[in-house]
């Protein structure tokens, strides 16, 4: 089988881990520290906290930004349930917006039509027409590495008085216009899951540059603790914190981020070449304002020409061996948001009933590659 996307340890974990052993720091530990630290000088952010899950860290920018009982959020409706799931912990509601066709991310010019039509303003407040109820921010996703376009979103953030959370969970060290996603004075949060760019076996991360939201951030994370010494919780509070050897792990991952980078813009790069005279498949590649990690390479069939559809694609690639994925299910076609607002999200629905993740591990060799390559269009020729 060649995986979809599994991590390579070969460079300091073990010896990180074993530190931490040694010195029985297995929950607490200098290499919290130290992977916060390497990370928010990375991403040039003021703070860096450190969490047992990208998911937890959603839930906690969200709280940490005020997000109650009843707000509304704007979120894609092609990304993970996480990003959902994080708005519904919080009693909130998520409000999905379609994507758009070319690159699956967030369809800014659907996103302000619908905010014109559907909603109005009033006493200084958004409200949603529809619901009745406040918006209240908007949870963009950098989409498998690829930014959304951050000056048209600032635009209709500014427009319309909303928090901006961003959901940078796939994106670690892809950049906006030269800049790393997370760089801004905006709460985002990234994810260190087993398939991710880089990986602490589990994690998750909130960057931010406010010194309060970084302060209550870490609170909540930490069960609440106003007192260390006489657990005194001042609040409802979480185990969110990220382990020592989980840390470890991370730090040791965090220091190949620029090789892995550079590896994953090659795999891009070779499965381009390969398909690039076939008039029916096409990759999803970074806009030129864009500089994407490219964590999840996607290609788009062209279905109409197609005699099979994505899923018995996907299927067959897998009995010959090859661990294709689909991209994310739409959420708006998901049984747990079916009460949550959404809008005409066709893109969405189209997106995911023709593209598929190709194998982008960083250990993958150009043979495999090619594999893949010569697999798939076995199976699209059969």
């Amino acid at each position: 089988m060649i995986p979809n996307c599994i991590p390579c340890i070969d460079g300091n974990e073990k010896k990180y881990l074993n530190e931490a052993l040694d010195t029985n720091s297995i929950a607490i530990g200098e290499f919290i520290t130290k992977f916060e630290n390497h990370v928010a000088s990375y991403t040039n952010s003021s703070y860096a906290i450190a969490v047992s899950s990208g998911t937890a860290a959603l839930h906690l920018a969200l709280l940490a930004n005020n997000i109650s009982k009843d707000d509304e959020v704007i979120i894609p409706d092609l990304t993970f349930a996480a990003t959902g799931f994080a708005v519904r912990y919080c009693e909130a509601w998520p409000l999905f917006v379609d994507c758009n066709s070319d690159t699956g991310i967030l369809d800014l010019k659907k996103l302000r039509n619908y905010l014109k039509e559907n909603c109005c303003k009033k006493d200084g407040k958004l409200f949603n027409k529809k619901s009745g109820r406040i918006i209240r921010a908007i949870l963009p996703v950098h989409l498998y590495g690829h930014p959304v376009d951050m000056d048209e979103l600032i635009t209709i953030i500014d427009d319309y008085k909303l928090t901006l959370i961003q959901d940078a969970a796939e994106a670690l060290g892809s950049k906006y216009k030269g800049k790393y996603i997370g760089s801004s004075s905006h709460t985002s949060i990234l994810s260190f899951n087993g398939n991710k760019l880089i990986t602490s076996g589990s994690g998750g991360m909130v960057l931010t540059d406010d010194k309060k939201i970084n302060e209550k951030v870490r609170y909540l994370a930490n069960q609440s603790k106003k007192n260390e010494v006489d657990f005194i919780h001042g609040d409802v509070g979480y185990n969110y914190r990220m382990p020592n050897i989980n840390a470890a792990i991370g730090l040791a991952q965090m220091e190949k981020i620029e090789t892995f980078i550079k590896k994953k813009r090659h795999i891009m790069t070779e499965y381009e070449k390969y398909f690039e005279s076939n008039k029916n498949i096409s990759m999803i590649v970074e806009k030129e304002w864009a500089t994407s990690n490219y964590w999840m390479p996607i290609m788009q069939i062209d279905s109409a020409n197609c005699k099979k559809n994505i899923h018995e694609i996907i299927s067959q690639l897998h009995i010959i061996g090859v661990e294709v994925r689909p991209v994310w299910k739409p959420l708006s076609q998901q049984p747990a948001f079916e009460k949550c607002q959404k809008m005409n999200n066709k893109n969405s629905l189209k997106y995911f009933n023709s593209s598929i993740c190709l194998p982008c591990s960083v250990s993958i060799t150009d043979k495999e590659i090619k594999e893949v390559c010569n697999s798939l269009r076995d199976v699209l020729h059969s």
